[in-house]
């Protein structure tokens, strides 16, 4: 009984640190997600989630809104081939974390952005995996305006979308209601999980209190003398047959064998 009481501790401290770690994950979470918002005139599409980078300027609460224009060159490591300071545009630029000379960090992609004349840069991975979070040299100037990393898929879609002069895109930060519900989520999940512990603990009670009822302080060979299930003594099995020796041991009636043949 003792030992199951230690086990059903146990399962409780793992449970709530796996509960807190969740919850933990969460807060982050919820401090850096935000989301991209691609639409034009007639349709606004499913929102991309980001992650902004650690430099620059963070994104407004009232986001950012603004055309979406795809960066030329491409990966942005390299001065823009136009620039535009007459309305607020976005620039779409590719990671291109391949190998070549010709490479640059994120903020580097983030100045030339700026320096056409942008509001805003959005990154977009070239590879599937999850997203990351911007950083930059420390011996490297400060952007001047805010960037956000999004998946290859976000990328990819973002430009098939895109028409020139038309597609208009919004980044807006995680808002403090999306933030609440998060929360609330995780204290109904740590509720349910409460609750589900708490029955699991009040059942193996139960059953250690039923069996202390039945036999109360004695065990049951005290109570019925024998070793058997609820006091009753187990009968000692009945061999199956005598042994050789005494066979031998018995005597043979010939007389009376001959006098029945």
């Amino acid at each position: 009984m003792a030992m199951q009481l230690r086990n059903t501790w146990r399962l409780q401290r793992t449970a709530l640190l796996w509960l807190l770690l969740a919850v933990a994950c969460l807060h982050i979470q919820a401090q850096v997600l935000g989301d991209v918002f691609i639409y034009t005139n007639n349709y606004t599409f499913d929102p991309f989630p980001d992650l902004p980078a650690d430099f620059g300027p963070e994104v407004p609460d009232e986001g950012i809104d603004g055309l979406l224009r795809v960066a030329d060159p491409e990966d942005a490591c390299s001065p823009f081939t136009f620039s535009d300071t007459s309305q607020t545009w976005v620039a779409l630029i590719s990671r291109s974390q391949q190998l070549h000379p010709t490479n640059c960090t994120f903020d580097v992609k983030v100045r030339y952005a700026e320096a056409a004349g942008a509001a805003a840069a959005i990154v977009y991975d070239d590879v599937y995996e999850a997203l990351i979070i911007m950083s930059k040299p420390r011996d490297h100037p400060e952007p001047g305006i805010p960037a956000v990393f999004v998946s290859e898929k976000a990328g990819i879609i973002m430009r098939r979308l895109l028409t020139p002069g038309q597609s208009r895109v919004r980044i807006v930060p995680v808002s403090g209601s999306a933030w609440m519900s998060l929360v609330m989520s995780a204290f109904l999940g740590f509720l349910a999980l409460t609750v589900v512990l708490a029955a699991f603990y009040v059942m193996r009670s139960w059953s250690g209190w039923l069996g202390r009822g039945r036999y109360g302080r004695r065990g049951p060979q005290e109570l019925g003398g024998g070793p058997g299930y609820g006091g009753v003594a187990q009968q000692q099995p009945i061999p199956a047959g005598l042994p050789a020796c005494a066979i031998r041991a018995l005597p043979v009636m010939r007389g009376v064998l001959g006098a029945v043949s």
